[in-house]
């Protein structure tokens, strides 16, 4: 069973500051953010721009797709634009800094310090390291600000993001190096297109035409965003989806087989045990019994 709760509807292409609304006091500026939540809480939300995140009190973890990030008190995290992220904090009081870094801004900071994008390779979508002296007493002032009601006007908080990348090019190269990459290798609707037809009985060839991409294009857009392949999400999707409908509803089990578009009822059966353990109709059994 997982512990992260996934709401499609409500979380598909939010920014960071929507998605967190709910359940976090935050800031209100544009590219910097305070979060602190006294109690635990789960979700998810859509990273559009690069973002770095200091965990400045307790810690979260972070799922994408089968990977498992935890960001300790004191910790950074990197994440890269354009992917889907979970997450949970503990039953303890929890806060942290983030910080969106946009392409405007890294253009901005290449022509004051002549700094030029990295060469193409290989690039991580999370990272979560220990900030050296430099970055640490960055986060720490920024917390003056958005730690109370006072807020960073426009200008100030595009000196403040030049002030990190100046930071990171004398202490964090690995960092800068990730967020010079400015690279757009896809549109960001593919989310919208693959949660609004979870249910229909659709091939991948259609949905990539529904995103607008190739097959190969699709996949491997996929993968950037969800860490999985399509076909793997969807079907672990559609058995969550399953699980509620045998536990929670009447609906025989051959009616939420076809409604979640699974083939056949022997399929469904073999899938279900597969990812939980115990057959739909066992499942049905033991809450009737409860």
């Amino acid at each position: 069973m997982l512990w992260f709760s996934f709401d499609m509807k409500a979380q598909t292409n939010c920014d960071i500051q929507l998605a967190f609304a709910n359940t976090w006091q935050q800031s209100k500026t544009a590219a910097f953010h305070y979060f602190k939540r006294n109690e635990g809480c789960t979700g998810s939300f859509y990273v559009e721009a690069d973002l770095l995140m200091f965990q400045t009190e307790g810690s979260c973890r972070f799922r994408h797709g089968n990977s498992i990030y935890t960001l300790q008190e004191k910790q950074v995290a990197y994440f890269r634009k354009n992917q889907l992220l979970e997450y949970q904090s503990h039953q303890q009081p929890a806060a942290c800094v983030a910080v969106q870094v946009t392409k405007d801004s890294i253009i901005s900071y290449s022509k004051l310090a002549h700094h030029t994008a990295p060469k193409e390779g290989p690039r991580e979508h999370i990272m979560v390291k220990e900030p050296g002296p430099r970055l640490l007493n960055y986060f720490e002032s920024l917390q003056a600000y958005l730690r109370h009601e006072s807020q960073l006007d426009e200008g100030l908080a595009n000196i403040k993001i030049l002030e990190l990348l100046f930071c990171l090019s004398g202490s964090d190269e690995t960092l800068l190096r990730l967020l010079m990459d400015v690279r757009d290798r896809f549109c960001p609707d593919i989310t919208q297109v693959v949660e609004e037809n979870i249910t229909s009985n659709l091939s991948m060839r259609q949905l990539a035409r529904m995103a607008g991409r190739s097959l190969s294009s699709f996949r491997r857009d996929f993968i950037t965003i969800y860490n999985m392949t399509p076909s793997r999400w969807i079907r672990i999707k559609r058995l969550e989806k399953a699980q509620e409908l045998v536990k929670q509803t009447t609906l025989s089990i051959t009616d939420i087989c076809y409604t979640l578009g699974f083939e056949s009822i022997a399929h469904f059966s073999r899938c279900f045990k597969s990812q939980f353990g115990i057959s739909p109709t066992d499942m049905r059994a033991t809450q009737l019994v409860a």
